[in-house]
Order: structure tokens, then C-alpha cells, then sequence
């Protein structure tokens, strides 16, 4: 029972620390062109200590982004993260079945 119980405090956790939909600024070294997308994997590994109970967790997908540049100096960027993730007491690269 502690093992669902804390598998369910690290979903709810995966959930605020991994947000669907991300925005920040970043500063670009080279000038950019004005508008941007790209697209790039994901592999996101987190730990979580929870009562006392070590449990990993994995995220496999891929990152969606676009941006502008406000100026040669700064750009806004927001994205999407998509991806499928669990356990890491589960078979890591298998279908996601507990071993």
C-alpha cells in the first residue's frame, strides 16, 4: 500500500515539476532569425524521496518550441513537452508493465 500511495504523491509531484506548458526568456548569443521552431527528444530523469521511500521516475518524448526575438540579445520562448514516462521500478525501456 505505501508503494501505490507513493507512486501517487510522485505522479502528483512529475506533474508540478514537469508543467505541459513551459515559458521563460533566454539570451541568445548569435543574432536569431526573428521567428523560430524546433523540435528535439527528451529523456528526463527525476528521484523523489518520499516517508522515507526512494522512487525514480522517467519521461521519454519530445520537446516542441517556438520563439522571437525581441531583440539580437533576448528572445521569448514557449513550448509544449510531450512524452510518456514512469516508474523507474518499472522496466525502463519495455512497455511500462511493473517486472
Amino acid at each position: 500500500m505505501l508503494a501505490t500511495i507513493s507512486r501517487n504523491l510522485f505522479t502528483l509531484a512529475a506533474i508540478f515539476q514537469l508543467s505541459p506548458l513551459t515559458s521563460f526568456a533566454q539570451v541568445s548569443t548569435t543574432p536569431a532569425p526573428r521567428w523560430y521552431i524546433k523540435a528535439a527528444p527528451t529523456l528526463a530523469l527525476h528521484y523523489f524521496a518520499v516517508q522515507d521511500y526512494e522512487i525514480g521516475a522517467y519521461l521519454i518524448g519530445g520537446t516542441f518550441s517556438g520563439g522571437y526575438s525581441i531583440t539580437p540579445k533576448l528572445t521569448l520562448q514557449t513550448g509544449i513537452l510531450h512524452g510518456r514516462g514512469g516508474s523507474l521500478d518499472d522496466n525502463f525501456f519495455d512497455d511500462g508493465t511493473p517486472k
